[in-house]
């Protein structure tokens, strides 16, 4: 499928559905590396690591999948550069600040905090740490609740690696990344919701 790379709206006004939940906000809780700013600032030496290229942290609870997601770009795509790999939620939160990554590919459904947090996290307090969700579940409805919580792109684990390395690019480079059929879910997602709101305002 091709991708849509650049969608000009803002997503996170993307109303949920009835079912649907926001990402819930923290309590003040030292397991979340929220505002380690000790860690930021050590993480400032290792951006040697990958000069030059797009800095990428692969967040996956599955070794084998890091692993090979790493061989790959190793392979055929050296610009981009996996700097570290993360196998639960807290340590790529951790881990996407510490090394100043500027692409965190994130699995939806990593253990102990969820792929949905992390993200809302990052887009609350890191901004410039772009996300893209990946997960094995149903893209139109993993992806819409990945860009409620801040996400720049989602892909679904079935597609093929080059679409990856394709969508990884783009993110970081400022775009954002969703299939096709995916952004046609969330604009019309948008449209009910804008058509709504205009009935309500007659």
């Amino acid at each position: 499928m091709k991708p849509l790379a650049s969608v000009p709206v803002n997503y996170h006004k993307i109303p949920l559905a009835d079912h649907e939940s926001h990402p819930p906000i923290p309590a003040t809780n030292p397991q979340f590396p929220f505002a380690r700013r000790s860690d930021v600032n050590a993480g400032r030496a290792d951006r040697s690591a990958g000069a030059g290229k797009v800095r990428i942290i692969v967040a996956d609870q599955h070794p084998i999948v890091r692993n090979g997601l790493r061989s790959f770009l190793l392979a055929r795509h050296p610009h981009l550069a996996v700097i570290a790999e993360a196998g639960d939620g807290l340590e790529a939160l951790a881990k996407a600040r510490r090394f100043s990554a500027d692409v965190l590919l994130l699995e939806l459904e990593v253990p102990k905090i969820d792929g949905l947090l992390v993200t809302w996290m990052l887009h609350s307090k890191d901004p410039q740490i772009r996300v893209i969700v990946w997960s094995s579940g149903d893209p139109a409805h993993d992806a819409l609740k990945a860009v409620r919580a801040g996400a720049h792109g989602y892909i679904s684990k079935q597609a093929p690696l080059p679409e990856l390395a394709q969508a990884l690019a783009k993110v970081a480079a400022g775009e954002t990344y969703f299939e096709a059929d995916i952004a046609r879910v969330i604009f019309q997602r948008l449209a009910n919701h804008w058509g709504e709101a205009q009935r309500t305002k007659l």
